[in-house]
């Protein structure tokens, strides 16, 4: 037996829909880890076969199993987000952990997977553990480098405002998940800060100071600002109303929320007057 077989299985799940464009990079990335006992679990909602093909390219010997659920006729759809997808290739791994990446995310730190890995071997107190984030623009410039709490009291204490993980940068044990019931399906916003959420009833939670993946975020027009941070608003309420009795959470935060989603209502030039009064994290 080598070394790499005696090294405990990671689960990396994608789930995805037409995004042909892109999720080669994201695979890539995942291939490209130091960490080497791994299986790719891609689940594809798409109605095309796009990234069945881009799939098709990768020889058979490398770690990668493809679902489309087009084809086997399974219950998705878009609007169910990404929840019913990863759940079906996460029961589907005897991986120990499971690690999620997106489908337009890229794991710029090779080394990512070998850290976590280590770290939660470890540190059996711990269920799930994250790291930073880079935002590129179009031009492949660096728009935003963010950083999360690092230690378990202050991920809790963010989880409301500043925020407390990036979903492709976790990695999280697998019969955790399990106990917890892997996501909800019903959830319609933040099915995965309502994951970790839950995780954390079990167990600390921990964020390595290092920026693990990248994205791409594209140029919107006004209107997709707008749904877009409207979007994110609602996402801290329904997980305020979901979670207030385990996690540490003031007024403030609270009235911070609804002023978010409140103001995403108004026009431009009165909700960039409320931002810089309350928004400026």
């Amino acid at each position: 037996m080598n070394n790499t077989e005696k090294q405990p299985l990671v689960l990396i799940a994608i789930a995805t829909y037409d995004r042909a464009e892109c999720i080669k990079e994201a695979i890539d990335s995942a291939l490209d880890q130091t960490y080497k006992n791994i299986e790719i679990m891609i689940v594809d909602g798409s109605p095309n076969s796009k990234t069945k093909e881009v799939i098709s390219r990768y020889p058979s010997e490398f770690p990668i199993r493809y679902i489309h659920e087009e084809e086997n006729h399974t219950d998705y759809s878009k609007d169910r987000n990404e929840a019913g997808a990863r759940n079906m290739g996460i029961r589907m791994s005897k991986g120990k952990y499971v690690a999620i990446l997106d489908d337009d995310d890229i794991w710029r730190d090779k080394e990512k997977l070998a850290k976590q890995v280590k770290f939660l071997e470890d540190h059996s107190d711990y269920v799930v553990c994250g790291g930073g984030e880079i935002i590129i623009d179009e031009d492949n410039k660096q728009r935003i480098k963010k950083m999360f709490p690092e230690k378990d009291e202050d991920i809790r204490r963010a989880v409301f405002t500043t925020g407390a993980f990036v979903h492709s940068a976790l990695l999280y044990r697998k019969d955790a998940w399990e106990k917890i019931g892997g996501y909800d399906e019903e959830v319609r916003f933040g099915v995965d800060g309502d994951l970790y959420m839950r995780l954390g009833r079990l167990g600390k939670l921990y964020n390595f100071q290092d920026y693990f993946i990248s994205f791409v975020k594209g140029s919107q027009n006004e209107s997709g600002r707008v749904k877009y941070f409207r979007r994110n608003a609602k996402n801290v309420i329904e997980l305020i109303k979901r979670h207030r009795n385990n996690y540490p959470i003031s007024n403030k935060a609270v009235l911070i929320a609804w002023l978010r989603y409140l103001s995403s209502f108004l026009p431009n030039f009165l909700r960039n007057f409320l931002k810089s009064i309350f928004f400026k994290s």
